[in-house]
């Protein structure tokens, strides 16, 4: 288990990011409801940029992957019956 100091730490870092990300949400709604001409690039090119980060794409990846197959069981089959 992590120690106390390092989890403080750790719910500051997580504060100031979901901090960061409620602002950068109102300020593109802001500027789409105000400007939607100028802001679609805006918000594509923000979107694009997230996308691109290594960090993004690797959470992307471990989320897509499949369940690793179980080996066979020892034994012989078991048919339950109807």
């Amino acid at each position: 288990m992590p120690s106390p100091g390092r989890m403080e730490r750790m719910a500051r870092a997580e504060g100031r990011y979901l901090g960061a990300a409620t602002a950068v949400t109102v300020l593109l709604w802001w500027v789409t409801t105000r400007h939607p001409g100028v802001a679609w690039p805006i918000v594509c090119a923000a979107v694009y940029a997230l996308t691109r980060r290594p960090r993004f794409r690797r959470m992307l990846a471990a989320t897509g992957r499949r369940r690793p197959t179980l080996p066979a069981a020892a034994g012989p089959a078991v048919r339950i019956a109807d």
